[in-house]
């Protein structure tokens, strides 16, 4: 450890800078290892995934890694995956626009659709934070003539268009435009661009 000391990192509080405020949770597959965290606190707007035989992570109530053979969960403790927090916020009163979940009938710890549970995700919460959905630019994206080159938030190009109008024919997503060195990212909703 003397080969390699550790910078100074900070205080673990910070006093003169607060911490940011969490707008929204995307859980994919995860769980809860005590449903009283969700007691007390302020409610955070949830998108969750999970398949429903997801032999890993339960989607209800069961030991992690339940579904393996063996008894390899004995040692695990009891999780409460997606299909058990969404009971949860129902019982707890939480507001149905506040969370969504998507349950697919599968028994896989994985997407069962990549881009659907991205766009999806990246839909819900663009709807939770509201008006600010795209990263502050200091140029204006209509006066600049490209071609623009649109990527989804994987990286992958999608389309390469001339100008960025008003409106695209993609699927509703976070999307990031590059032209030359100018980049931007946006949110489509219902083919019109959203800044």
């Amino acid at each position: 450890f003397d080969e390699f000391p550790r910078p100074d990192l900070g205080p673990l509080h910070p006093t003169t800078v607060p911490l940011p405020t969490i707008r929204a949770v995307v859980n994919i597959f995860g769980a809860l290892t005590d449903l009283q965290i969700l007691n007390g606190s302020a409610f955070v707007p949830t998108y969750s995934y999970h398949q429903r035989g997801d032999p890993v992570v339960p989607c209800s109530v069961a030991k992690g890694l339940w579904g393996l053979p063996l008894d390899v969960s004995a040692n695990y403790p009891k999780l409460y995956g997606s299909c058990a927090l969404t009971s949860e916020f129902g019982l707890l009163g939480v507001p149905a626009d506040r969370f969504e979940t998507w349950i697919f009938e599968g028994a896989e710890h994985a997407l069962h659709n990549e881009k659907a549970v991205d766009s999806a995700a990246a839909v819900f919460c663009a709807r939770m934070i509201g008006n600010t959905v795209s990263v502050e630019t200091d140029f204006d994206i209509e006066a600049n003539s490209g071609p623009w080159i649109i990527m989804n938030v994987r990286g992958s190009v999608v389309r390469l268009v001339p100008t960025l109008g008003e409106t695209l024919s993609l699927p509703d997503g976070v999307y990031c435009s590059v032209s030359g060195d100018q980049r931007t990212m946006f949110l489509l909703l219902d083919g019109s661009i959203r800044r």
